[in-house]
């Protein structure tokens, strides 16, 4: 685990003459005292039996509401009674997730630690960004971002929320709303851990971030962000980053006035758009989220870009480009761990070539749903030839040739994650150490099922998070886990740039 999580530090737990009321109190309801308030957490059971304190649910910023809708995140107001971290808080409004664990005041996170009360002797402290494109399934919550595996080792663990989909990244290109707040939620949380993990036993001069997709994005954003300055110290950015071939806009008004006619707001006017826009309900925004996509399995994937915010003497979170940033070398120069898993989006390419439907839509609209579903320029002259150039690189026969399914797999894995992260690690790794892996490893638990419902398809995006988070929303846990199998699935491995990545180097 020394990769994953930094230099991590030892067992030992020194009391010495620490009053056990100014740190934590009680066994079962632990409670740990900020500046802030009083936190009550509760006692879980790690999968190897180790016992660990939970504080679950921690508001970490205002709840994002009313008017403070669209705006940054304000930093929370001390509280008097104590808060009730016992259970997961709410998750951020999204599409496929039980609407009744979902608010819009969910600017929560969780703190896992077995360093209480705390010592001298502070842990390492591994943060979780979860994935989901900025605005699909995903949360802090165990359901989807278990500790049990993680905490039978030596640190701290955290997740956290930010907000999805509109509420997390509108950007008008105005004042009103210059966008990146669900990136700003993760500042305001890196913050908030920085004042405050040491009372649980976490070191803030410790932090490694770990993300996937959307999470892994925004880690790299991170780095090149002057709002993340010194808020972290190590990176684990697994499949994504923000270095693809799509471009960072200024703003994606386009976006905001698309979701003002879904709910009947006017789309003339940014201030009245944005003032309709706050009175409707919060969870509607996921509930309606399909209503915002172009073609099928909701398609583009990334179809919330962080934008690279105008001046309007606002704190911005992206300055420019962040590919251009790592090529010239304007960023936190810190140990990064990144890498890919090897049939990226591998669903993405089964779902498409086993309905005849959606099949047949990509065949005869190629170089309209191309750029589409690969993130790249649309509708130049140049687009043309990238689509005409990547159908032959790729998929030089129909869609009905038995040939197709790999052939599609690996564009969609390439296009929407690995050049992308191919291209991070080279630009990265010319200023600051990068180990970079592969995960080749098929385990018999998946989220691809393929050609049956008991036959995992290959290592498919997220499959690593199986063997590193519980989530009974996904997997249930293990009967047996061991170190072998944790190897198996990240084993260090040197990228080099083969035929196809040559290929899409020259287009992009």
């Amino acid at each position: 685990m020394k990769y994953f999580t930094g230099q991590l530090l030892g067992l030992g737990v020194i009391l010495g003459i620490m009053s056990l009321s100014e740190q934590v109190r009680g066994n079962n309801y632990p409670e740990v005292v900020t500046s802030l308030g009083t936190i009550k957490g509760t006692m879980m059971t790690s999968y190897h039996g180790k016992s660990f304190s939970a504080f679950r649910g921690i508001r970490y910023a205002q709840p994002p509401v009313a008017e403070l809708r669209f705006k940054p995140p304000m930093p929370v107001h001390p509280w008097t009674d104590t808060f009730d971290a016992t259970d997961d808080g709410p998750m951020c409004p999204q599409p496929f997730a039980n609407q009744t664990l979902i608010d819009e005041d969910c600017l929560r996170l969780n703190i896992y630690t077995n360093n209480l009360p705390a010592t001298d002797k502070l842990k390492s402290v591994l943060v979780y960004l979860h994935p989901g494109g900025f605005w699909a399934v995903g949360s802090s919550s165990q359901y989807f971002a278990g500790p049990n595996y993680l905490m039978d080792n030596d640190l701290v663990f955290v997740s956290l929320n930010y907000r999805l989909g509109s509420l997390g990244f509108m950007s008008t290109g105005t004042a009103e709303s210059p966008g990146n707040n669900g990136l700003k939620d993760q500042v305001m949380a890196l913050k908030f851990l920085r004042s405050h993990i040491e009372k649980f036993g976490g070191n803030p001069n410790d932090i490694t971030l770990m993300g996937y997709s959307a999470g892994a994005m925004s880690i790299s954003m991170h780095l090149v962000s002057p709002m993340s300055v010194g808020l972290f110290h190590k990176a684990i950015v697994m499949s994504s980053a923000a270095t693809g071939q799509w471009e960072n806009p200024v703003d994606q008004l386009h976006l905001a006035k698309k979701q003002a006619r879904i709910f009947n707001c006017p789309d003339d006017n940014v201030d009245d758009m944005i003032e309709c826009l706050r009175k409707v309900d919060g969870n509607e925004f996921g509930i309606r989220l399909k209503e915002m996509f172009e073609v099928f399995d909701y398609q583009p994937t990334l179809l919330w870009i962080p934008v690279v915010e105008p001046d309007f003497g606002q704190e911005r979170f992206l300055v420019e480009d962040p590919t251009l940033s790592f090529y010239e070398g304007r960023f936190q120069k810190i140990p990064i761990i990144s890498g890919i898993i090897k049939l990226e989006f591998a669903q993405y390419a089964i779902s498409t070539l086993t309905n005849t439907e959606r099949r047949e839509q990509m065949e005869s609209n190629w170089e309209t749903l191309a750029p589409i579903c690969f993130q790249y320029e649309r509708d130049t002259e140049r687009s043309k030839n990238i689509s005409r150039a990547l159908r032959k690189a790729y998929l030089d026969f129909p869609l009905t040739d038995e040939r197709a399914l790999e052939g599609l797999n690996l564009l969609y894995a390439d296009g929407l994650i690995i050049f992308s992260v191919l291209r991070f690690i080279r630009l990265a790794s010319r200023h600051t150490p990068v180990y970079s892996y592969m995960n080749t490893y098929v385990g018999n638990r998946s989220h691809t099922y393929y050609p049956d419902d008991k036959t995992p398809y290959g290592p498919v995006h997220h499959d690593d998070l199986i063997y590193l988070i519980t989530g009974k929303g996904v997997v249930p846990e293990f009967d047996t886990l061991d170190s072998k199998q944790v190897t198996k699935a990240t084993g260090q491995h040197s990228f080099k740039m083969g035929t196809r990545m040559r290929v899409l180097a020259r287009m992009f």
